[in-house]
């Protein structure tokens, strides 16, 4: 049981009642984990870096400072975007109230959408220069209001496809409009 409590939603911890949103909860803290490599409680880390979410969420709310949260293992070589794109995922995924956390179903779609766009761009970059900026070989499109990550919570104007860094590419909007 120890192993499982450090997934288990503040909701089910408060009342022993389970919410379909409680299940994305813990799904948060495993992308939290992958994302930072760290454990979800690690006792060995400084005075308030103890608990992973609690740790995580302030970071997670200042796009200036996600970088503090990627693996230290990665040595910086990580597509930014890409990153930028699950962090806001898993902290819609981790929010404190159920009623602020997208679906189960929305949560896989904006994950698929992250790889349709990493597969699309992979096959934008010249193979002999893996290092080129994908950027210059992107569509961006303006947002119409119908493209946001998760349709309800406060993340459900949240789309981490339009802001400032990462540009949206033309499978990515053809995909929203079609609900693919």
């Amino acid at each position: 049981m120890e192993f499982s409590c450090r997934y288990v939603a503040p909701e089910y911890a408060m009342t022993g009642h389970l919410l379909v949103k409680s299940d994305v909860y813990s799904y948060g803290v495993v992308l939290l984990e992958l994302l930072t490599g760290r454990k979800p409680v690690d006792m060995s880390q400084t005075s308030g870096q103890e608990n992973l979410v609690t740790w995580a969420r302030p970071i997670l709310r200042d796009k200036d400072r996600l970088e503090e949260l990627a693996d230290p293992r990665l040595g910086g070589k990580y597509p930014m975007e890409d990153f930028v794109r699950v962090c806001t995922i898993a902290a819609a995924c981790v929010a404190s109230e159920a009623g602020q956390r997208p679906t189960m179903g929305e949560v896989v779609q904006s994950l698929k959408m992250v790889q349709r766009t990493t597969e699309y761009q992979d096959t934008m970059v010249p193979s002999s220069n893996n290092q080129t900026n994908v950027k210059q070989f992107s569509t961006t499109f303006e947002s119409d209001g119908s493209s946001s990550m998760f349709s309800s919570g406060p993340y459900s104007g949240l789309s981490a496809f339009d802001n400032d860094n990462v540009s949206r590419t033309a499978i990515f909007s053809e995909d929203l409009h079609e609900g693919r």
